[in-house]
């Protein structure tokens, strides 16, 4: 599997098809399928670009070294990365420039702590993120004045 060890191993891939990087391994084929028709319909429709990345472990890494390193492989630099670290049981929600009006770090840490955490805690991974994601996709698509 591959880790988020300070190595230079090849970045995986996420295109714009994919939007998963599910290196753990926590979400079916179908739950990936699913995932990446919702960020791919929110991207066509907001713009807004959303990856969700999991890891097993951050090798001792710190996890928004981490987060912030992926984002910048994968290339989310105005968008939102969603790097879940299964070992460590840590999540970390990035949000760039591009989405800070819709998602301010309020709405993000409430995104973690109430609709992530209570099934993170419970090791129902899957549950968790796809919980997450509809909940990110619901505030990158409201309209602000």
């Amino acid at each position: 599997m591959t880790s988020l060890a300070p190595s230079p191993a090849p970045s995986p891939a996420v295109t714009p098809a994919g939007r998963i990087a599910d290196m753990a391994g926590l979400l079916s084929d179908a739950q990936k399928a699913e995932l990446s028709a919702k960020l791919g319909a929110l991207e066509r429709r907001t713009g807004q670009q959303v990856v969700i990345a999991t890891t097993p472990t951050l090798n001792g890494r710190d996890l928004d070294d981490a987060a912030e390193e992926l984002g910048n492989r994968l290339g989310v630099h105005d968008g939102v990365l969603l790097l879940v670290a299964v070992k460590e049981r840590e999540l970390r929600l990035m949000v760039g420039r591009g989405s800070l009006k819709l998602l301010t770090k309020s709405e993000a840490d409430a995104i973690i702590h109430k609709t992530m955490y209570p099934d993170l805690h419970a090791n129902h991974f899957a549950a968790g993120i796809l919980k997450g994601a509809d909940r990110i996709i619901a505030e990158l698509s409201e309209t602000r004045a």
